[in-house]
């Protein structure tokens, strides 16, 4: 998809394109300076339409702060308004309103971006408005400050999760994929497969392309705490597991027919294990980004904003 950057046309808009927008040079416009990175923020530009549905979209809009009624150069009348991480859940209401829409533009800070890639930003509201229900999914990159475990439960997002965390005896074992899973047997050693897991989380990109809180960077360091290649077999912390489930596997599932190459021998020894490799993990947690201030700001009020 070819992106577009923020704006219609000039006139009107000009001061909020400035504002919005990678910092660019304007005719009859100071210069803004160096872009600088404001971390997440998404503007969204509602055509003023005739629609049964409009009066309610305006009045949520118009409970955004940095709310603008505004002029493209062919004179047509849209609305334009600004989110943050602080109000990033009024975002997904507003878009659930304006589904059935073609014709509205958004833009993730400062590229344009199809409106239905909200997959992200659902996971994110989810999280936020129903932490107990989702505690055994709590995204890392959200919640990190505020997990009582020593190592994240996960690296990835949506349905391409790599776990860390590792339960005995439970379906839990079969049902999801980690990280020990992804790699070669070589008689005693395991080798990692490092590129394979990047490629899981490549894919989980687009999936997250509106979370507020993405960090494609916290989750290659976290994905690099992770060793290279390890021993297994008597003497380790790992069993090597049979190719094909027996009666004597009490814990299996009916509808798996293989189990994984290996498992840790103990929950705790793992978790000890573990413990290890990600201290001081929570140092790498993504800063919140200080410039929703200065750009909420800059947005100004536009005249008849009414």
């Amino acid at each position: 998809m070819q992106r577009a950057r923020v704006g219609h046309g000039n006139s009107a808009e000009v001061e909020m394109q400035t504002a919005v927008a990678p910092m660019e040079k304007h005719e009859g416009v100071l210069d803004a300076g160096p872009y600088v990175d404001r971390g997440w923020y998404v503007v969204v530009d509602i055509p003023h339409r005739r629609s049964k549905s409009l009066p309610s979209v305006l009045r949520k809009a118009r409970k955004n702060p940095g709310f603008m009624k505004l002029m493209d150069e062919r004179g047509m009348l849209f609305y334009r308004v600004v989110f943050f991480r602080s109000n990033a859940c009024d975002l997904l209401d507003l878009m659930d309103d304006m589904k059935q829409w073609s014709d509205v533009r958004v833009f993730l800070k400062g590229q344009e971006e199809a409106a239905g890639r909200l997959s992200g930003l659902r996971c994110y509201c989810r999280q936020m408005r129903e932490a107990r229900r989702y505690w055994y999914l709590r995204c890392p990159m959200l919640c990190g400050d505020e997990l009582d475990v020593d190592f994240p439960n996960y690296i990835g997002c949506g349905q391409n999760r790599i776990w860390l965390s590792w339960q005995d005896a439970d379906y839990h074992v079969f049902s999801s994929t980690h990280w020990f899973d992804y790699g070669d047997l070589n008689g005693v050693t395991l080798s990692v497969d490092k590129p394979l897991m990047q490629t899981r989380l490549d894919e989980s990109i687009d999936y997250a392309a509106f979370c507020p809180v993405y960090s494609r960077e916290f989750l290659d360091k976290m994905l690099a705490r992770l060793p290279d290649s390890f021993a297994i077999g008597e003497g380790t912390q790992w069993v090597a597991m049979k190719e094909k489930l027996g009666e004597d596997w009490y814990y299996y599932h009916t509808s798996f027919s293989s189990l994984p190459m290996l498992r840790p021998s103990s929950k705790k020894a793992y978790d000890r294990l573990m413990a290890e490799l990600f201290k001081g993990w929570r140092s790498q947690l993504p800063v919140p980004n200080t410039g929703e201030r200065e750009l909420s700001d800059k947005t100004g009020r536009s005249v008849d904003a009414d």
